[in-house]
């Protein structure tokens, strides 16, 4: 199937209630508009942003974990939420999430698909003992989300322990080397032209560190001094003068002084200034020292790629002024562009409003403290914004904080709306979304002042450029795709066939079209666990070309950096505590540990559908030849032989003639054609022989009928299949696992001997609290004193996320 096939199959199923939403929200966009091109003067950027945007449906996915550090034979649980980057709401786009936990090297170490259903899933890792005792980034992702980047990728700094292998030496490096980066707001310094400069010192982890600073001219003058917060994060306010360089002195206090030099200084052009002061408006002030003066700028205001306003205003004395309403404004964060006369871009900003519009989540318990094996009960409660009652898909995890496991400083609420639209590694995003704090909204602005803006580049927009999107949506399933080539490796060119086959009991097999690259994609239904793929092309008509096989896994990683492993703040007695707890866990409790929800199965037919006729042989006096298995009671095939050689040729019933063509032969899902190799095969190991009696049609071709061999456990029984089938290992739907918590409902049961040391006590990734938006949760403490948190996160259908966190005590 080509790409172009695929995309008109791919819309022809979008339910027309979803594309009724689709119109909905470009009428909305069409509306604002409207509503504000009285003060754009018809900005025609507005239409080139939302026709681009309108092109460029982009998807979000977060994945909440139970906790993020672990020691080997822990699971990891997570559940993976899905959404367009527009509205949040859940995405059904996509079928299959990607997930992968990546070394320091960027090199996985382990992988896996989600199936998702309705922007909704779930997966599990048991930690395994092979593994560096290290940091590690944990990655989700969509295949379409693969043709923005890895920078757009769900990542997550995962702490792993294993106590046989220790950590790699890293190399030594001075503790007091800064990295310092300076960001003048709107982006440019320009002499005369006083400008505010956001701060960025990390260490070479990337974390924050609290530093002094000044900046000192060419002359060796100290023009300014600055501070950093314990955030890494600062600003000073500097205007260039002619013919004068600057350059800064940082230091970490009672460090040493280490220079910087600050972004290069434009002689001419504009800068910016955003005031904030007044609390119902927002002031853009732009300035400009151009010869001749510029007549005029405009403003350009989106939040998640949403057109807000359009404003344009004339130069007066060199400066701009734009009031913007901040009710006006969307949640999260709003971008501000400036635009010159000529229309082009020349400066941006970026804005934090705190979301209000949040779904409210309430978690309840009966009492704060609880003895060891007693029941505990969870309410749960959520509503929309308004204190409607909300049917939201909520996860919860239960766990035991000590000084290795405390809450995070991520939810989805920080990732949706903070984290996701900007590059980088924020430290605590979480923190940012409390108000009430002055400190909190000032912090919030320097980070915006300190970021930029990532999911698209105005050149495209201004240019009209088309995306090319060279990955597909997985609408029903994972998509494998592949190259045929040559015995030199020079791509087949289009209109070349193709089968990739997972065999099996339930096999699948998908055939496709080769485009004028040589690429070819085989769209599978869910497939659950890990199997074998088989991939060829069609060995009748190109006998002599290969498939390239293309990994679904990301071969391309980002440029974020993580924190380094350290075990700072963690006490290796409670490290220790936990490695033998879950030793001792595995001993008693290991194989209940190992359950496996049976997978779901939507369709069991072949890619076929039903056979004309079935034989099972079983059913049948057995023979010693498959000759003589199609000569005694097969009538829809006619054996045909030449010397040694084997034809078998299938009966036409609707016409009562036999075809002069060969039929698609298939041994448990995968095409063959060496027909004298089937007639040596063992009768025995086959099962059942399927005739499809009529010409069948698939992925544009034609099939004089249908030979399907099955043998009993679907695993070819021994078959030799040809040397150009290229077998590879194929990673299906992850099967759900079952959470293990005992039950304590009898005395016996509660005064068991059995160790129970669980510090993970619940984790529940499918939880609906349907329309009453109520539900109640229940389940045991362990033998672990100590302090637990319930961490409950979701979303509402409509785009809402919460996050809530209590805390109860057992001894």
């Amino acid at each position: 199937m080509t790409a172009k096939e695929y995309i008109h199959k791919l819309f022809s199923m979008i339910s027309p209630a979803y594309l009724y939403k689709c119109l909905m929200i470009s009428v909305v966009s069409i509306i604002s508009f409207l509503a504000n091109a009285q003060n754009s003067e018809n900005f025609p950027v507005t239409d080139l942003f939302n026709a681009y945007r309108e092109k460029n449906f982009q998807e979000k996915i977060y994945l909440h974990t139970d906790k993020s550090l672990y020691v080997t034979g822990e699971i990891l649980w997570c559940k993976a939420y899905v959404t367009d980057a527009h509205l949040h709401q859940s995405s059904d786009i996509s079928k299959i999430a990607y997930i992968e936990l990546i070394d320091a090297n960027q090199k996985p170490t382990w992988q896996s698909t989600i199936g998702l259903e309705k922007g909704k899933g779930e997966a599990s890792l048991v930690i395994p003992s092979t593994v560096i005792t290290g940091n590690y980034t944990l990655r989700c992702y969509t295949n379409w989300m693969k043709n923005q980047g890895p920078s757009f990728y769900f990542e997550k700094n995962i702490t792993l322990i294993n106590p046989l292998k220790k950590p790699i030496a890293l190399n030594a490096a001075d503790p007091d080397q800064l990295i310092v980066d300076f960001f003048p707001e709107g982006g440019h310094l320009v002499t005369g032209l006083s400008t505010q400069i956001g701060i960025k010192v990390t260490d070479k982890t990337g974390k924050g560190q609290q530093a002094e600073g000044m900046v000192i001219s060419s002359e060796m003058d100290t023009v300014l001094r600055f501070t950093t917060g314990e955030k890494g994060l600062g600003k000073c306010t500097l205007t260039p003068q002619p013919g004068k360089t600057y350059q800064a002195l940082v230091r970490k206090s009672g460090g040493a002084w280490q220079q910087y030099p600050l972004p290069e200084i434009a002689t001419s052009g504009y800068t910016l200034e955003l005031d904030e002061k007044d609390p119902e408006n927002i002031t853009v002030t732009v300035y400009s020292n151009l010869e001749p003066s510029a007549s005029s700028c405009y403003l350009f205001v989106h939040c998640r790629q949403a057109f807000v306003q359009a404003l344009v205003s004339p130069f007066s004395n060199g400066k701009a002024i734009f009031k913007i309403t901040k009710a006006g404004l969307g949640e999260g964060i709003s971008h501000f562009t400036i635009f010159n006369d000529s229309r082009q871009p020349v400066l941006e900003r970026l804005y934090f409003t705190v979301p209000k519009k949040l779904l409210q989540l309430n978690v309840s318990t009966s009492k704060s403290f609880y003895a060891f094996r007693e029941k505990i009960e969870i309410d749960l409660q959520a509503r929309l914004p308004g204190g409607t009652d909300a049917d939201a898909s909520l996860s919860a995890a239960v766990i035991r904080l000590d000084s290795t496991t405390m809450p995070e400083g991520e939810n989805i609420v920080s990732y949706l709306y903070l984290t996701s639209d900007l590059p980088g590694w924020i430290e605590s995003p979480a923190s940012y979304f409390r108000d009430t704090d002055k400190t909190v909204n000032e912090t919030a602005d320097l980070l915006m002042l300190t970021h930029g803006w990532r999911r698209f580049d105005w050149k495209d927009i201004l240019q009209k450029k088309s995306p090319a999107f060279e990955f597909l949506p997985e609408y029903n399933g994972q998509i494998i795709s592949g190259r045929l080539v040559d015995k030199d490796g020079k791509p087949s060119g289009a209109g070349k066939t193709g089968y990739a086959s997972i065999p099996g009991n339930r096999y699948q097999t998908v055939v496709g079209r080769s485009d004028a690259e040589g690429t070819i994609h085989f769209p599978f239904t869910q497939t659950a666990g890990t199997a074998v793929l088989a991939i060829q092309a069609d060995l009748k008509t190109d006998s002599l070309l290969q498939v390239d096989w293309q990994s679904p896994f990301s071969t391309k990683y980002s440029l974020k950096k993580m924190p380094a492993f350290t075990v700072e703040g963690k006490s290796a007695a409670g490290i220790s505590e936990k490695i033998s707890n879950i030793q001792l866990q595995q001993v008693y409790s290991g194989d209940k540990m190992q359950s496996f929800l049976p997978p779901v199965i939507s369709d069991t037919t072949s890619f076929f559908g039903l056979a004309d006729k079935n034989y099972f042989l079983d059913e049948y006096t057995r023979f010693r030849t498959m000759e003589e298995v199609f000569r005694e009671f097969v009538p829809e095939v006619e054996v045909r032989k030449n010397k040694n050689n084997f034809r078998l040729l299938v009966n036409n019933l609707p016409y009562k003639a036999y075809f002069r063509e060969d039929p698609l032969m298939l041994l448990d899902g995968v095409p063959f054609t060496d027909v004298n190799k089937v007639m040596q095969f063992d009768p025995l190991q086959i099962k059942n022989i399927g005739i499809v009696a009529r010409r069948y049609y698939a992925g544009g071709l034609t099939y004089p009928g249908i030979i399907s061999f099955q043998t009993y456990n679907g695993d070819l029984g021994g078959f030799a299949l040809a040397p150009q089938v290229l077998l590879v290992d194929y990673a299906g739907i992850q099967v759900k696992r079952s959470f293990y918590a005992p039950q304590y409902t009898t005395p016996n049961e509660s005064s068991s001997r059995l160790p129970d040391l669980r510090s993970v006590l619940y984790w529940a990734p499918d939880i609906q609290t349907g329309m009453a938006g109520k539900t109640r949760l229940s389940f045991y403490s362990s033998d672990l004193p100590g302090r637990y948190a319930i961490i409950v996160q979701g979303l509402h259908d409509k785009g809402f996320a919460g996050s809530a966190i209590t805390y109860f005590e057992v001894k």
